[in-house]
C-alpha cells in the first residue's frame, strides 16, 4: 500500500502535491524581515525536507558537501548548483523572488529556466512567496551499474562534478564492507527506474521497475548513518555509505523491492537515560517539597 503523495504547504489551504519525497530549497532574495518559512526550519513543521538542513544539526558530511564546515551554513554557490540538486534530491525553490528577480540574480549562473508553480501568494508570515520547480530530474533514488571505492575527498569532488554520472558509478568509502570493482573506464549507465512507495522517519520502502544486474547499486538520496539496515525482497542486504553521504544498497540480480529501516541502539539508550534522569529529578523535587513542609509546619 503506497503512502499518500507528500505536499508542499505554502499557506493555510494552499498545497502542491509532489509525486514523491523531495528536498526544498528555501531562500529569501528580497525580504529583510525574519520569516521562519524562508530563513529557518518552518517548513519542517509540515514534514518538508530542507536543502539547507535543520537548525545546524545536519550530519557533518552533509554540511561539508554544501560548502560549509560543521555547524556553519551552506554556501549559495553550492545550493544553486544543479549537481547538488541532483545529489540531494532538491526539486523545488521556495522564495520571495518573482521571475524578474530570479532572472537577475541567477542569470550569471547560466542555469536552465526555473518553472514557477505557485505565486504570488502570501504565506503565514505575510510574505509574498513563489514556488519554482528546479531543472533536472533530481530523483529520490536511482540505480548505479557498479560500486567503486575512493577516499572521501575524491568522492565529494566527484558527486559535485557536472560530468559525473551517478547511474554509472556508486562511490563507496575505502573501508566499506560492500564489494567494489576495479574499473578502467566508467561503464554504461544503468537505467532502472526506482519509486519510493513509503517514506517515514526511519522507514523507506522502494520499488524497482525491473530487475537489475547482480552487484549493481541502489542509491537513496538520504543521509547515511550507522543504524540503517536493508532488506531486498525480504532478505538482508549490505548497506553502507555511498556517494559521499547517501545510502547505498548492494542489489542481487532479482531485486525488485527494497526496505530500509533505521534503529540506532545509542539513540534508544539515550532515551532511557533521559527518562531515568527526568524521573530522578522529579523525585528530588518531591523530596525537597516534603522536607520543606516538615521543617516549616506553618
Amino acid at each position: 500500500m503506497h503512502q499518500p503523495a507528500p505536499h508542499l504547504r505554502l499557506r493555510e489551504g494552499s498545497h502542491v502535491r509532489q509525486p514523491e519525497q523531495s528536498r526544498v530549497l528555501t531562500f529569501p532574495f528580497v525580504t529583510s524581515s525574519q520569516d521562519v518559512m524562508l530563513d529557518y526550519a518552518g517548513p519542517m513543521v509540515n514534514n518538508i525536507r530542507l536543502a539547507t538542513g535543520y537548525h545546524g544539526n545536519e550530519i557533518g558530511r552533509y554540511q561539508r558537501l554544501c560548502g560549509g564546515a560543521p555547524g556553519s551554513q551552506c554556501q549559495p554557490r553550492v545550493l544553486f548548483s544543479p549537481t547538488f540538486w541532483r545529489q540531494e534530491n532538491v526539486r523545488y525553490l521556495y522564495t520571495d523572488a518573482d521571475t524578474g528577480v530570479i532572472r537577475q540574480v541567477l542569470g550569471p549562473l547560466n542555469l536552465p529556466p526555473l518553472q514557477m508553480i505557485v505565486g504570488p501568494v502570501k504565506n503565514a508570515a505575510g510574505t509574498t512567496v513563489y514556488l519554482y520547480r528546479l531543472p533536472g530530474d533530481n530523483p529520490a533514488a536511482w540505480t548505479s551499474r557498479v560500486f567503486v571505492r575512493a577516499p572521501e575527498d575524491q568522492a565529494a569532488a566527484a558527486v559535485l562534478d557536472p560530468q559525473f554520472d551517478p547511474t554509472s558509478i556508486a562511490i563507496l568509502d575505502t573501508n566499506s564492507a560492500i564489494p567494489a570493482q576495479q574499473i578502467k573506464a566508467p561503464p554504461p549507465p544503468l537505467r532502472v527506474p526506482v519509486r519510493v512507495t513509503r517514506y517515514a522517519p526511519g522507514q523507506i520502502d522502494l520499488q524497482l521497475d525491473s530487475a537489475p544486474p547482480a552487484g549493481s547499486a541502489l542509491i537513496v538520496s538520504e543521509n547515511y548513518f550507522p543504524g540503517w539496515t536493508a532488506a531486498v525482497d525480504g532478505r538482508a542486504a549490505l548497506v553502507d555509505r555511498a556517494e559521499y553521504n547517501l545510502i547505498g544498497v548492494q542489489l542481487p540480480a532479482s531485486a525488485r523491492q527494497v526496505s530500509l529501516r533505521f534503529d540506532d541502539p545509542a539513540y534508544e539508550r539515550g532515551k532511557v537515560i533521559t527518562l531515568l534522569a527526568l524521573v530522578a529529578s522529579l523525585i528530588l523535587v518531591a523530596v525537597g517539597v516534603v522536607r520543606g513542609r516538615t521543617r516549616d509546619p506553618a
